[in-house]
């Protein structure tokens, strides 16, 4: 498997949300995996488009 792990400093929660409060959709997906040392990862993403599309 390709690509980077990234390990931030510290979490926390983020809020995602239209400045005017209207409803927001979002799709997601996430894994979890085992590294080749069996360490326990998960990975995300967020699936967008365009701010422009109709």
């Amino acid at each position: 498997m390709s690509g980077r792990v990234i390990t931030a400093p510290s979490s926390g929660a983020t809020r995602i949300a239209r400045v005017n409060g209207e409803p927001l959709g979002i799709a997601g997906l996430w894994s979890k995996w085992k590294s080749s040392q069996g360490e326990l990862l998960f990975s995300y993403t967020l699936l967008t488009i365009n701010a422009d599309a109709p």
